[in-house]
Parts: C-alpha cells; structure tokens; sequence
C-alpha cells in the first residue's frame, strides 16, 4: 500500500512538473516577444530621431531667415523714413514684412519646443525600454534557474518513481513466495497430521 502512495505521489509530482515546464516556456515566449517588440521599438525612435534632426535643420534654416528679414525690414525702414513722404508705401510694406518676421520668428521658436519636447520623450522612452530590458533579461535568468532545478526535481521523481515500482513488483513477489511458504506449510501440517494419524494406527495394532 504504501509503495502504491509513493508511485501515485510521483505521478501527481510529474504532471504537476510538466504543467510547470509549460508554464515556464509560455513565459519565455512572452518575455521573447516583449524583446522583440522592444527591439521594433527602438528602430521606431531611431526613425524619428531622424526627422527630429531633419526638423531641427530646417527650423535652423528658417530663424536664420527669419533674422535676416528682420534686418531687411529694419533697413527698409531706416530708407523708407529717409525718404519721407514718398517712402511711406515702403514704409507699410517694410513693418508687414517685420510683423510677419516676428510671427515667424514665434511660430520657430513654438517648433523648436515642442521638438525639444519630442527629443525629451524619446530619451524617456528609449531609456524605459531599456530598462524593461534589463527586467526581461533578469526573468529570463531566474526563469532558467527554475527550469534547472524543476529538471532536477524531475529527475529525482523520476527515480522515486522508478524504484517505487521495483519496489512494488518485488513486494509483489515477496507476498506470491510468503503465499506459496502458507500454503506449502498448510500442506506440510496436514501431511504431518496424517502421518501422525497413522503412527497412531501402527502403534494401536
């Protein structure tokens, strides 16, 4: 009985080892999938890297624009008062082009810090994936770990097992030999008590 415990026991240990080796290898594909999609991730922020340089360029080109604009409009100015009344057309025209010069110049500056906000978020984020890296990279060690030693369990159940079996075929054949010694003394008691029965008889006569 108490071998068939053990060898029930161990069964129970194995499936419970393989519902655990599933578990850990679904795991694995989930922690191989996030790495995937990180790496996917950072070829995203490296595209946009780009075009946040590619913007940074052409934000550069149009303050340096900007400026000389400006420097037109002012020397527009400047000409446009010297020429008194006939300059005054000039005039309206050379302030419209430094009022424009100035919304351009806000509208620049309005681009450049969302730019830098975009280039901030992007380092948040490609640090973030980097750190969930290292996270993924540490569940997989200790992931690795809990394989080996479950195998290693495993195997020692295994051998439980095994040996509860001999175990129980040998117990078996213990219980056939006590059984046939019973029923060989059984015989031998009778054949005595004939015996015996018939020394009596001989001893009468």
């Amino acid at each position: 009985r108490h071998t068939d415990k053990v060898s029930a026991s161990t069964v129970c240990l194995q499936s419970a080892f393989q519902g655990i080796n599933v578990q850990i290898q679904d795991q694995n594909g989930i922690v191989t999938a996030i790495l995937e999609s990180n790496g996917r991730s950072r070829q995203y922020i490296d595209e946009l890297n780009t075009s946040i340089r590619a913007i940074g360029s052409i934000i550069a080109a149009v303050e340096e624009l900007t400026d000389q604009t400006k420097l037109l409009a002012l020397n527009a100015s400047l000409e446009a008062a010297r020429a008194g009344a006939a300059g005054q057309g000039f005039a309206v025209v050379a302030e419209e082009v430094k009022q424009l010069s100035l919304k351009t110049e806000q509208a620049t500056d309005d681009a450049l810090k969302k730019v830098e906000a975009i280039e901030k978020a992007r380092s948040m984020l490609f640090a973030h994936l980097a750190d969930i890296d290292r996270r993924m990279q540490a569940l997989n060690d200790r992931t690795g770990n809990i394989n080996r030693a479950v195998a290693k369990q495993k195997s020692v159940t295994d051998t439980i097992a095994d040996l509860a079996g001999r175990t129980s075929e040998n117990t078996r054949k213990v219980s056939m030999s006590i059984a046939e010694v019973s029923n060989d003394a059984a015989t031998n008691r009778t054949l005595a008590a004939k015996v015996h029965e018939y020394s009596n008889e001989i001893s009468d006569r």
